[in-house]
């Protein structure tokens, strides 16, 4: 089964008890795949749709280490980017992956759909591969599902990112080997956004090598302690 938008947002209500609706003249441009929003600890595996109007994110409640599992996505909670609220778009395009970074209008660039509407002022996130065989991978497919489909995602996310771009005048900066679909360059408040989102990796980094290393420590000391004193 593909899990898509005609069957993953239509007729959708939220735990919160939402409807989801799509606006007037929406159209999907890039259909369901594996998004990672935030970086480091606290990340959310998820799934994204673009439209012409906005990115639609459903998300997991569950933590990155945990393994995706299709209900979870089927009573999930969701958050909106739109357009409207975004200031400048960037895209680093890897083999394996793509980060997206937004910068909002406002302080304002991602919502909650829930009562509350909670909002952030910027997006970092992670385009990743649907994986076919792993314990991240859905009780079924994403549009976009596999190593062979991850060429063909890129290049979508960033015809999609140029159209909005121009239909909405918002910066957008791409990374190769899709720079045609660039509409400016890279801009100072970007690689500042960038270079925030690296530190934070890093700093997860050694957080848990910190963790494994004090563990060996441990298990080395006891097994001292129990050589010295065990007999």
């Amino acid at each position: 089964m593909i899990n898509n938008a005609s069957n993953l947002l239509n007729d959708y209500t939220t735990p919160k008890g939402l409807k989801f609706k799509f606006d007037k003249d929406e159209k999907i441009l890039v259909d369901s795949f594996l998004f990672q929003l935030g970086v480091g600890f606290g990340s959310l595996m998820c799934i994204a749709f673009i439209t012409n109007k906005r990115i639609i994110i459903k998300q997991t409640n569950r933590q990155l280490s945990k393994a995706m599992k299709q209900q979870a996505f089927l009573n999930a909670d969701m958050k909106n980017i739109y357009w409207k609220d975004v200031k400048e778009i960037n895209l680093g395009n890897g083999k394996e992956f793509s980060k997206i970074f937004l910068l909002g209008n406002d302080g304002v660039v991602i919502r909650d759909f829930s009562p509350e509407g909670d909002t952030e002022d910027k997006v970092r996130g992670i385009v990743m591969i649907n994986p076919k065989q792993s314990l991240l991978q859905m009780n079924g497919d994403l549009t976009y599902n596999g190593k062979e489909t991850f060429n063909n995602l890129q290049e979508d996310i960033n015809k999609a990112f140029n159209q909005v771009s121009i239909e909405n005048n918002i910066p957008f900066s791409t990374s190769a080997p899709f720079e045609k679909y660039a509409t400016t360059e890279e801009t100072e408040e970007v690689k500042k956004l960038k270079k925030e989102g690296s530190l934070l990796v890093k700093g997860c980094m050694w957080v848990i090598m910190g963790g494994i290393l004090l563990f060996i420590g441990t298990v080395i000391i006891g097994s001292i302690i129990t050589a010295i004193f065990g007999g």
